[in-house]
C-alpha cells in the first residue's frame, strides 16, 4: 500500500510540475499497485443476498473515490497526450461501485467535497463515452460528430 501511495504522489507531483512523461510511467506503475492489491475489484461481492461489512465501511468509499479519481487522470491522458488505456483498457474486469454519498443537510463539511465527486464522476462517464464512441469502426463521420455532440447536451 506504501508503494501505491507514493507513486501516487510522485505521480501528482510530476503533473504539477509539467513532466508528463515521468508522470505517465509513475501512473503506470499506480495501475500496477491497483491490480495486484485487487482494488480495482473491492465489490466483487456485490450484489449479493447479504452484503459484506467491508463494501460498506469508510475505509472502502475513500478506495472507491480513489481508484474513480484514478480513472479520471487516465483519461486525460489520453485525451490530451494521446497514452494508450491502461486501467480502463479492461473495465469488464472491474468490480468497483460508485462510493455512498452523504446527503443529510446537516453536514454542510461534506458538501463541497460531494459536489466535486459528483462533477468528477460526469466527466469521467462523458470520457468514457467519448473514447467508445472512437473505439468502435465506424466509417461515417457525420455519425461519429453526431454522437459527440449529443455527449455535449
Amino acid at each position: 500500500m506504501e508503494d501505491l501511495i507514493a507513486a501516487i504522489l510522485l505521480m501528482r507531483a510530476a503533473l504539477q510540475q509539467c513532466d508528463f512523461e515521468f508522470s505517465w510511467k509513475m501512473y503506470k506503475l499506480v495501475c500496477q499497485c491497483v491490480q495486484t492489491l485487487n482494488m480495482h475489484k473491492i465489490d466483487r461481492s456485490f450484489p449479493g443476498i447479504f452484503m459484506s461489512p467491508e463494501l460498506l465501511s469508510d475505509g472502502a468509499d475513500d478506495h472507491r473515490k480513489g481508484l474513480w479519481g484514478l480513472v479520471l487522470v487516465e483519461l486525460f491522458f489520453r485525451l490530451l497526450y494521446d497514452k494508450p488505456a491502461t486501467m480502463t483498457a479492461n473495465l469488464t474486469e472491474w468490480r468497483v461501485n460508485l462510493p455512498w454519498l452523504n446527503s443529510d443537510p446537516g453536514l454542510t463539511e461534506h458538501v463541497v467535497p460531494t459536489l466535486a465527486f459528483l462533477v468528477k464522476s460526469r466527466l469521467t462517464f462523458l470520457l468514457l463515452w467519448f473514447f467508445d464512441i472512437f473505439s468502435e469502426d465506424t466509417q461515417d463521420k457525420n455519425s461519429v460528430a453526431d454522437s459527440v455532440e449529443e455527449l455535449c447536451g
